[in-house]
């Protein structure tokens, strides 16, 4: 072997060595992006959906007549595209992405009513489901003169527990704790359907979240409560006259622990995976406390 080809192999070997390295890493980035653009994956027996490439919303919704008012779709993962799922004009919330990813729990509205102060507001909410894909929706709630406010899957997919309000005598009525089963009911159905009731105890309670167990559920308590010294003395300066307990509520027994108390909102409250933490978010600022 000349020199000239003993000086020339090692290059050529470190040449192969990094074409070998570009046509793997290569193969890597396609197929990562072929797994970001799948959304829906054919299962054995159903199909589910990739909850990280896929997203429930709630968007502003023009409807035929030229009305405004909200609806429920999904977004893509990675982009701001987002599709309507359902075919109603009327208004619809709270969307959730049920355990296993087939199906979208949401709320909508059969009527409109007036507000006290002008203007118009959505009524008689009822809880439904739909199919990811779209089509096979299902009514789950028959409940005449109730609004709600957020609900929740328990991890099996067999419950739901939501927040309801009958709104017939709003002066006197609270949002109360709600659990039904996942279970469609027939067409026509007139009877009241609205599963039974978890806690009533004269403070408006809302946004409830099943625990990663499905033994209890986090919700947050709104009262009323009374001026300090201060706010009475000087009417202008304090005027939040409410307070929000972030509470936990066992299933079986109905006992009630309050984990934390603010005159601030409290919200954006979840269950920690792996570890007995919440999460939660109280004037802005992310606190965790353990349960």
């Amino acid at each position: 072997m000349s020199l000239d080809c003993a000086l020339c192999l090692p290059i050529r070997t470190r040449g192969r060595r990094h074409t070998m390295k570009f046509i793997f890493f290569s193969l890597l980035l396609l197929a990562a992006a072929s797994l970001s653009s799948e959304t829906v994956v054919a299962g054995d027996t159903q199909s589910s959906v990739r909850t990280s490439v896929v997203e429930v919303c709630e968007f502003a919704h023009t409807t035929r007549d030229g009305a405004s008012c909200s609806a429920v779709g999904i977004v893509m993962g990675g982009t701001s595209v987002s599709r309507k799922l359902t075919t109603s004009e009327l208004p619809e919330k709270w969307p959730v992405i049920l355990p296993g990813g087939s199906e979208i729990g949401f709320f909508r509205a059969s009527s409109v009513g007036l507000r006290s102060t002008g203007g118009s507001v959505p009524r008689n909410w009822d809880l439904y489901l739909i199919e990811l894909q779209g089509g096979g929706e299902r009514r789950i709630t028959n409940m005449e003169f109730y609004d709600c406010y957020g609900m929740s899957v328990s991890p099996d997919g067999r419950d739901i527990v939501f927040s309801a309000m009958l709104n017939e005598y709003p002066n006197d009525s609270y949002f109360e704790l709600r659990i039904i089963p996942a279970v469609s009911i027939p067409p026509g159905t007139k009877r009241f359907i609205g599963g039974r009731v978890l806690l009533h105890n004269g403070t408006h309670n809302i946004l409830p979240v099943f625990s990663l167990d499905g033994k209890a559920v986090l919700y947050i308590a709104k009262s009323r409560r009374k001026r300090t010294l201060t706010e009475v003395i000087n009417p202008f300066r304090g005027t939040v006259l409410f307070k929000w307990e972030l509470c936990l509520l066992d299933i079986a027994t109905g006992g009630v622990r309050v984990l934390d108390v603010s005159t601030n909102p409290i919200e954006g409250h979840r269950f920690l995976s792996g570890i007995k933490q919440i999460t939660y978010r109280n004037d802005g600022q992310t606190q965790t406390v353990q349960y």
